[in-house]
């Protein structure tokens, strides 16, 4: 019994909650709330990507690493911790989803919090990440881009373009889509 799939007893962060699709883009988001990142173990491989991605856009840190930005008056911190990082997400265009590793079918709760938030994941972590997404341009892999300079310019491009942001929810409106998604989850989790 394991993450991995091909495990006798896969066991995934997959959710069939609907959840997924009841959150949708928040109408106020604004440019200065582009890129939210929220981690307490900070592993190099995290750091570099956040590091190299400030570079071109800012990145609110909530956190120990790299923490720059803290929590809003209207998401104070609660137990469970990830019901005040939900609230945070909500308000940001994106959210990093920074996996502990990059290895088979390890893809974890962070994925399945931003999904629920109304922000994009940009996410890195398992090479079979597109396994587990709910629908296609439900989110965006670092790996799909040459560097970080280009990954940025991704970025800006949706931040300062609504309609193209706005295709990154389309799967949201699509039943079939998720209902394919709903049925794999279940699959993953039986």
């Amino acid at each position: 019994m394991d993450f991995r799939l091909t495990s006798d007893v896969p066991v995934t962060y997959a959710t069939t909650s609907s959840s997924l699709v009841n959150q949708v883009p928040v109408a106020n988001k604004t440019k200065d709330l582009a890129i939210l990142y929220i981690a307490s173990h900070c592993m190099p491989h995290r750091l570099n990507i956040v590091r190299e991605l400030q570079q071109y856009l800012p990145v609110h840190s909530i956190g120990a690493c790299l923490h720059n930005y803290d929590m809003p008056p209207d998401c104070p911190p609660t137990i469970p911790h990830y019901v005040a990082n939900k609230c945070v997400m909500s308000k940001f265009l994106f959210t990093l989803g920074l996996e502990n590793a990059f290895e088979q079918d390890y893809v974890t709760e962070k994925l399945w919090h931003i999904w629920e938030t109304g922000s994009v994941p940009i996410y890195w972590g398992a090479p079979t990440y597109q396994d587990f997404m709910p629908g296609p341009h439900s989110l965006i892999s670092v790996t799909d881009f040459n560097s970080t300079k280009e990954l940025a310019a991704y970025l800006i491009k949706l931040r300062d373009n609504p309609d193209l942001y706005k295709q990154y929810f389309e799967w949201k409106k699509n039943p079939t889509l998720l209902k394919k998604y709903l049925e794999r989850a279940a699959l993953r989790k039986d």
